[in-house]
């Protein structure tokens, strides 16, 4: 019988447990946190401990932590190791139903990984929702994958299939029941469940349900009701004067928006609306009134022109809906006219800078066909302002004009654009044969803006873009914006637009005028050094235009995200390349260019991100959520060593990243024998040698060659006992028939 000789051990005390445990069955709720608490052997407190998600894949480790008795922190996940009591426990915050699966907790050891394999269920958490009385309220329902085509449904009683108060068997289809509709958005593996109406009593538990052949599948829904409002004004109180004009506005509740509004001067009566609009943001007309619905304000305004005495009385402001309408009580106070002069002795309007003002003069019955003037200096007619011809048509001079309403006894004078010197004392008169007829007017008002903001700082880096928000005060929506570099240049503007709310580009540059916010954007892209400096947002009106000054900062690009990248691989093998880039340039084209930096020597690029591209021997893959594209180039060559680039396209110049790669000889297999010798029971060493350049590669022992997995022992870690090229292994497994 030939004797059998077995290698020892060069560290005995090296026991590792494969399963420390079976398993730890752990379960969560989700959105809420769970803990895994993993406990290990003594002696292994100051090894490090990793929860993987891929068991005999280090690199996959979810978190690891080489800091015994100190919180680590990864995203979601913190992991704690005690060694006095040699439990290492792991947090996932906010657990989601993806999180249920099997897990790995693990200690690293020299030789071989100690799991502990977990196995994490996730229930479905209450989720909470919140409505206001007569709106709606939706409800997001998620379900797991594979029920795709399960019928689904919301109950307020579990268990109770019959009690469903909408069911839906088509998926991807909006299905309707009374104040209910369920879409099943299989997709997304979310169905929703809209409820309208919201009643006070509709306030409670819901189960959202997969039906199944077996149990059904129920995630619970607490639903809150808060009430409606009946009146958001307990009463608005409103004047006018006789022959004049009122503006009423009546405001309402978010989730109202699309709802019909009215006025009326009976309550609970729809039909004795004296008007109605349901088109949100348009202005309807109907006689003397007129309403208009500012869905982002969430306000409507009703305005009644040529007020009479009988218009004295109480309205409602109303919002129509299915159950009970929403009303806002409206007290109008209409003052009457006692005629010129007494009408008014002084009327005091106010106006804004560069802005408009309008003055309401009033007269006498029996004076419509009169001539009317204003005045601004005393009752010398030489010094009038502007002056009407006929009675019912608009009159212009520059920026003055008059409309002589004469079934009101009224006419108005607009004076446009003004000017800090418009302020001041005019005279309303009416042209008479023997002594004409005047009312003072005192005209005050507030200085322009000359700059909306004091200063705009703004930052942006080269090659890249930024964005700079201009706002102006209202009023302004209609009047052309533009941004420039050369404060009172018109004509140097870098960009400019006519057109509300509507993308215009120019070049580089492009600009929105948003005028419900009253923000104008504008964005400049493919950011150069020379952009920083001084800039001004402007508004353009007749006198002077609106200027906030801006203050632009750009940084320097990074051209090379990695300075210099070196990597080898052996001849007749592969090699990977990681070509980190910056945050922004997700989308832009990435490519790996030869040491020459043309573009007609580029080797291989692409345009798909999170896409694999091959071409011949390369392949390019751009994983845009780490930020890094990834070369791969298989079948080596020594003519392969050389520099290369990693590069990032961009408009003005590319963004480059120096690889050097270098090749090694194919490693090939020596003929000579390693003969040693050992004695049963004790210990042998075995010397392998290896060609300069393999120092950082894995090395093993087998006893079935070309079998990898097969392996005895296998190390990355180098621990040389020797001179250099040599790494020495100690076995524990049998020698077979070694000796003759």
């Amino acid at each position: 019988m030939k004797p059998t000789l077995y290698f020892v051990t060069c560290l005995i005390a090296i026991l590792g447990l494969t399963s420390h445990t079976e398993a730890i069955e752990v379960q969560g709720v989700e959105g809420e946190n769970v803990k895994i608490d993993c406990r290990y052997p003594k002696g292994f407190e100051n090894y490090e401990k990793y929860l993987t998600d891929v068991r005999y894949k280090r690199n996959n480790a979810l978190i690891r932590s080489k800091k015994p008795n100190t919180l680590v922190t990864e995203g979601r996940y913190t992991m704690y190791d005690n060694t006095a009591t040699r439990v290492f426990t792991i947090t996932i915050k906010e657990a989601q139903m993806s999180d249920a699966k099997t897990y790995w907790c693990a200690v690293e050891r020299t030789l071989r990984d100690d799991y502990t394999e977990v196995k994490l269920t996730v229930r479905p958490g209450v989720k909470s929702y919140a409505g206001e009385e007569g709106g709606s309220v939706k409800i997001e329902c998620r379900y797991p994958e594979g029920f795709e085509n399960y019928e689904k449904y919301l109950t307020d009683v579990r268990y109770k299939q019959n009690n469903a108060l909408i069911r839906a068997n088509k998926h991807n289809t909006l299905v309707t029941d009374g104040r209910y509709s369920l879409y099943d958005n299989t997709l997304e593996k979310v169905f929703t469940v809209t409820i309208k109406e919201l009643l006070m009593s509709d306030a409670g538990t819901y189960w959202c349900a997969v039906e199944r052949t077996l149990n059904d599948d129920y995630t619970e829904v607490r639903l809150t009701v808060h009430p409606g409002v009946t009146s958001r004004a307990e009463v608005i109180e409103v004047h006018g004067d006789e022959g004049g004009s009122v503006k009423i506005d009546c405001r309402y509740s978010q989730g109202f928006e699309n709802y019909e509004k009215y006025l009326t001067d009976i309550r609970y009566k729809r039909k004795n609306a004296l008007i109605r609009a349901n088109k949100p943001n348009t202005l309807v007309m109907e006689g003397r009134y007129s309403l208009y619905d500012n869905t982002s304000a969430t306000v409507f305004t009703v305005a009644i022109k040529e007020l009479q005495m009988s218009d004295n009385k109480t309205y409602w402001c109303a919002v129509e809906r299915t159950l009970g309408d929403d009303y806002t009580e409206v007290r109008l106070i209409v003052h009457p006219v006692l005629g010129v002069p007494r009408i008014q002795k002084v009327i005091r309007v106010h106006g804004e800078e560069g802005k408009s003002v309008k003055i309401d003069c009033r007269y006498q019955e029996g004076f419509e066909h009169y001539k009317k003037y204003l005045t601004s200096a005393g009752r010398v007619i030489n010094d009038t302002v502007i002056k009407t011809e006929y009675s019912n048509t608009l009159v212009t001079s520059g920026r003055y004009s008059l409309y002589d309403n004469t079934s009101a006894r009224v006419y108005t004078v607009t004076i446009r654009e003004l000017r800090m010197n418009d302020a001041g004392t005019y005279k309303c008169a009416v042209d008479r044969q023997q002594t004409d007829d005047f009312i003072r007017v005192t005209l005050t008002f507030h200085p322009g803006v000359t700059s909306y903001a004091e200063g705009i700082e703004a930052h942006g880096e080269e090659g890249g873009s930024v964005k700079i928000d201009c706002r102006y005060p209202q009023g302004f929506g209609n009047y052309q914006k533009y941004l420039t570099d050369n404060k009172w240049k018109l004509h140097n503007a870098l960009i400019r637009s006519t057109k509300p709310n509507t993308l215009v580009t120019d070049g580089r540059y492009s600009l929105y005028d948003n005028t419900s916010a009253r923000v104008f954007t504008v964005t400049i892209k493919d950011l150069q050094m020379s952009d920083a400096g001084t800039y001004w947002c402007a508004v353009e009106r007749t006198l002077n235009d609106d200027y906030t000054e801006i203050r632009l900062t750009v940084q320097a690009g990074v051209k090379s995200s990695e300075k210099d990248i070196r990597v080898s691989g052996t001849e007749g093998g592969s090699v990977m390349i990681d070509c980190r880039y910056k945050n922004g340039y997700e989308n832009s084209e990435k490519y790996l260019i030869d040491a020459t930096r043309k573009l007609n020597n580029v080797l291989i690029r692409a345009k798909k991100p999170n896409t694999l591209v091959t071409e011949g021997r390369y392949s390019l893959y751009d994983n845009t959520s780490a930020r890094v594209f990834t070369v791969s180039i298989k079948e080596l060559q020594k003519s392969d060593a050389k520099a290369y680039w990693c590069a990032v396209e961009r408009t003005l110049s590319e963004d480059y990243a120096e690889v050097r790669l270098t090749v090694h000889s194919e490693l090939t297999t020596s003929d000579e024998v390693i003969k040693v010798h050992g004695t049963e029971g004790g210990i042998v060493k075995i010397n392998c040698r290896y060609p300069e350049g393999f120092e950082k590669y894995e090395k093993y022992l087998t006893e079935v060659r070309y079998k990898r997995n097969n392996a005895l022992i296998r190390a990355n870690k180098p621990q040389h006992s020797g001179g250099h090229g040599v790494d020495t292994l100690c076995m524990t497994t049998p020698l077979q028939e070694f000796l003759p």
